[in-house]
């Protein structure tokens, strides 16, 4: 019996590290144990019975491709309830001004990480039953800000989102104080790059002209970078690249918390 385990084993890490490679989780060692035992586990019965494991160790000496689909198999299970494990309540907020790729980015992201994501605006537009531009025309940028507020508290305690927001959210401190309890990146961007994808957007009601707009955007950058864990510098990079760079900032975070 403990020869045919051993056996088991030896196929299971031997299949581990590639089927591992075409998944987006932590790769520490004690993460690779935990697949590991519960691959093993999983196995169908005629593995880790004593008669069925004597004929397969004795007598078949050709490879059966039956075993090896049965181990990946396996793999791929416990890959599934560690991922889930680890992964588990992490929900990151994409913070930045108007025209960071938020929310391209945002949406790339919960699909690599299997998370659901919310676009911030459009959950107040949802609630309200009005556009972000006929909020800010009704009811003014305060009456906004409280709405906004109110819908990130909604969101605190939901696990496995991940969150793009306004533009503007950093600019109420119970936003930011809310925030800095969670995995936040800021997206950070030239100016020039910002105003020349922003500038003819009408959907966005505090655009304005060049001047105006280099103001609010200073006025902003430092509360950014005070409310995140992590700047992201977009710079010559793609959406796919940044999501990729966020991923592997979380899976070192997720190593350096399983050692």
């Amino acid at each position: 019996m403990k020869e045919v385990n051993n056996y088991m084993e030896i196929l299971v890490e031997k299949y581990l590290e590639s089927v591992l490679a075409e998944w987006d989780i932590c790769k520490c060692d004690k993460c690779k144990k935990d697949i590991t035992a519960l691959a093993l586990n999983s196995l169908p019965p005629m593995y880790t019975t004593t008669e069925a494991g004597c004929v397969y160790v004795k007598v078949n000496t050709s490879f059966n491709p039956q075993y090896a689909a049965d181990v990946v198999l396996a793999i791929d299970k416990a890959i599934q309830i560690v991922s889930e494990e680890v992964r588990h309540g992490e929900s990151v907020y994409l913070i930045g001004f108007m025209g960071s790729g938020k929310s391209t980015i945002g949406q790339e992201l919960a699909m690599k990480l299997k998370y659901k994501w919310v676009d911030l605006d459009k959950y107040i537009e949802e609630h309200q039953k009005m556009t972000i531009k006929e909020l800010f025309e009704s009811c003014g940028e305060p009456c906004f800000r409280k709405l906004e507020m109110n819908c990130l508290k909604e969101l605190e305690h939901k696990d496995n989102l991940v969150v793009s927001t306004g533009g503007g959210v950093i600019m109420t401190p119970e936003n930011v104080r809310l925030l800095k309890k969670q995995k936040t990146f800021y997206l950070k961007w030239d100016f020039d790059t910002l105003f020349e994808r922003v500038s003819h957007d009408e959907n966005r009601p505090l655009v304005k002209n060049y001047k105006q707009l280099w103001t609010l955007y200073h006025s902003r950058t430092k509360l950014y970078e005070e409310t995140c864990c992590m700047v992201i510098e977009g710079k010559g990079k793609s959406t796919t690249q940044i999501s990729e760079e966020i991923i592997s900032l979380m899976e070192e975070e997720n190593e350096n918390s399983c050692d």
